[in-house]
């Protein structure tokens, strides 16, 4: 045929310097004397070597050095320099066999962050600018206050471009870093409301926020720092495990602010505003693939175009269910982010505020906004009811100490008529009831009570309320009164504002 085949080979003859350098080994093949030009050559076997396409090798210390010479970057005293820093600073490192710089995570994560924001911060011809003005200072043909005004100058707007679109590398540092896909360990703790399969928890206790990954769906949902635990509740809007969430009130150790989480409801609150990231809700409907002409296949490339851009333009919220709902009625605030169940208002949900807020918050609603109420956790029982304020940047509440099975808002919605808190119903355990509601000391039984935990002198008499409160006038803190008159501390909450109304009239 008319393939032609090489051969050669080699051998050493002056040894050289390798007579010194022993540790440096040549491969040496003698190209056999028998074989001749034109000779025929016997073929023993034939076989098909299957092999992948390698990328070019990592760069060594000499072609970098060359390279930056040759786009002009630093000296022949600055550019060891640069190196070594690199180094120092663990962007690559160096391979004692083949001395090539091989890149770290950090260096790639680096390098792709910059490029990805500005590509000039990565690319030479900044640099190579900056040295030839230098250069040109050095030879008296440019003036060095207009070259640092000018290149300083540069570098402001970059800085400040950089800045506003610096959550892309916070995004690619999350990415690497604390992607569960990345993670090793995890174990199984709530459904996905999409796939009905079990969401791995990745958690730390110095590390970042708790992460739920769903390996089917690829999708994970980042959580708030605290104490988390499984329940048998499930969101009506999202068909997600609702979780229980409990932190320690920064203001004191002892309280613990507590509400429901749903986790797709405080990644992807519900909203009207069109996002392409948000995961779509529903069950998956697993398509059959078809063969098609590539007309058919422009034509459904097109179709998809236009239906996304029909989508974005008149976007609707729709639950698990494909239900179209009132975002305002159960987003009021428009939340994107962080939308528990304490500041969820869907009716249907026996979880959300609409069916256990008490009563604004007096700290957050001083202009009479009323936006952050007092709701009620109906998970935090049966020892410890909280009421705590649904502003995440607020830490007032109130903690009934007592064995209650059960603590719930009125069903008819009666409020007091001093404070306009809505009544709460009570049912203290026969060992719990207050000397007060004792009907038979010796046949206890449970005792159902109702009245509104704020201005009750009961739970203030037996010392099973705990508060923090901080209005003028002061308030309790953790069972301890902080600030205020001593006759304050002794009043019931309602009497406390009743006396702060008072003492700011006179």
């Amino acid at each position: 045929g008319d393939e032609r085949f090489q051969s050669g080979g080699q051998v050493i003859v002056n040894r050289g310097f390798l007579e010194i350098a022993t540790w440096t080994k040549v491969d040496e093949f003698e190209f056999p004397e028998d074989i001749q030009k034109g000779a025929y050559v016997p073929i023993r076997s034939i076989k098909l070597v299957e092999s992948e396409t390698e990328p070019p090798p990592f760069m060594t210390e000499a072609e970098l050095i060359a390279t930056m010479e040759k786009h002009g970057i630093g000296t022949d005293a600055s550019i060891p320099t640069h190196i070594a820093n690199i180094c120092d600073r663990e962007y690559c490192k160096v391979d004692s066999d083949t001395r090539c710089m091989r890149p770290t995570q950090l260096g790639l994560l680096l390098g792709h962050g910059y490029y990805k924001i500005d590509p000039q911060l990565v690319l030479p011809e900044l640099r190579a600018y900056m040295e030839s003005n230098m250069t040109a200072i050095a030879k008296g043909k440019a003036n060095k206050d207009e070259v640092v005004k000018r290149v300083l100058d540069i570098f402001l707007e970059k800085f400040d471009y950089f800045v506003h679109k610096f959550f892309k590398m916070d995004a690619m540092f999350d990415h690497l870093y604390n992607n569960p896909v990345n993670m090793h360990g995890g174990k199984p703790f709530a459904k996905c409301g999409v796939c009905h399969r079990m969401m791995k928890l990745y958690q730390k206790k110095m590390g970042p926020p708790p992460k739920l990954h769903c390996e089917a769906c690829k999708q994970q949902y980042v959580l708030p720092k605290g104490e988390l635990k499984k329940t048998e509740n499930t969101c009506p809007l999202s068909k997600f495990q609702v979780l229980k969430f409990a932190t320690d009130n920064r203001q004191e150790r002892s309280l613990k602010k507590t509400f429901p989480i749903s986790p797709f409801e405080y990644n992807w609150g519900p909203s009207k505003v069109f996002d392409p990231e948000r995961p779509k809700l529903g069950k998956r409907e697993k398509k059959r693939s078809k063969k098609k002409s590539s007309g058919d296949a422009n034509i459904d490339a097109a179709a998809a175009a236009a239906a996304a851009v029909e989508e974005a333009e008149s976007y609707v919220y729709r639950n698990a269910d494909g239900d179209v709902l009132d975002v305002e009625e159960i987003n009021p605030d428009r939340l994107r982010k962080e939308m528990s169940c304490n500041r969820c208002w869907h009716a249907e949900c026996e979880l959300s505020a609409h069916n256990n807020a008490v009563k604004p918050c007096p700290k957050c609603n001083a202009n009479g906004e009323n936006r952050f109420y007092f709701v009620l956790d109906p998970m935090s029982g049966p020892q410890k009811w909280r009421i705590c304020c649904n502003n995440p940047r607020c830490y007032n509440m109130v903690q009934i100490s007592t064995h209650a099975p059960t603590f719930e808002l009125d069903k008819q919605g009666a409020k007091c008529e001093k404070c306009s808190a809505k009544i709460i119903q009570i049912e203290f355990h026969k060992d719990a009831v207050p000397e007060m509601l004792v009907k038979d000391k010796k046949n206890p039984v449970n005792v159902h009570w109702s009245g509104c935990v704020f201005c009750s002198e009961m739970f203030t008499k037996y010392d099973m309320i705990d508060e923090i409160h901080f209005a003028q006038g002061g308030g309790f803190m953790g069972g301890k009164f902080v600030g205020g008159s001593r006759q304050a501390a002794r009043a019931p909450y309602g009497q406390q504002q009743e006396q702060q109304q008072q003492e700011q009239q006179q």
